[in-house]
């Protein structure tokens, strides 16, 4: 990628990580593009260019942080070592207590997007994938878990939600 090919993706991160800091301080009907495009240090004409409208940008945002938040409770589950059930307790763990209690930034921002996975189906779809991914990342820890107890599992059992 050269350098005037990364100056795009560059601005559209940075609207994506300023929709997360206004969403975080505002809500996100508190959140205007106006007042993301200041928060990003960009123009509004910026923001239409990479995004069509606030929806589209929250949506982009939402991606990102959920990308984010699985990134880190799967390296907490890494972390864990190889011991299937000491890997599902650290990345529960590190769900439950996504630093949410030492970083009210995280719990408002998660707050914020409740009401775009609610009501809009883009959100809902990435909601799903994640969490499609996430079990498809753990489905091994989980037939480990019962084929040690002398229980055996399918990996698609190992998955079932």
């Amino acid at each position: 990628m050269t350098m005037d090919e990364s100056k795009p993706a560059a601005g559209r991160q940075r609207l994506i990580d300023a929709t997360l800091d206004c969403l975080s301080e505002h809500g996100y009907h508190g959140s205007s593009l106006r007042m993301i495009a200041r928060a990003g240090g960009v123009t509004a004409g910026l923001v239409r260019r990479h995004f069509n409208a606030k929806t589209e940008l929250m949506i982009e945002a939402y991606r990102h942080y959920k990308r984010y938040t699985r990134d880190i409770c799967l390296a907490e589950a890494e972390n864990a070592g190889p011991d299937p059930p000491k890997r599902l307790e650290a990345f529960v763990s590190s769900i439950l207590y996504f630093s949410y209690d030492e970083d009210r930034r995280h719990m408002k921002i998660w707050a914020g997007f409740l009401e775009l996975v609610l009501s809009n189906p883009d959100a809902s779809v990435i909601q799903r994938e994640n969490l499609d991914l996430l079990l498809d990342e753990l489905a091994g820890d989980v037939t480990s878990i019962f084929s040690g107890r002398g229980e055996a599992i399918s990996a698609d059992a190992g998955r079932s939600d």
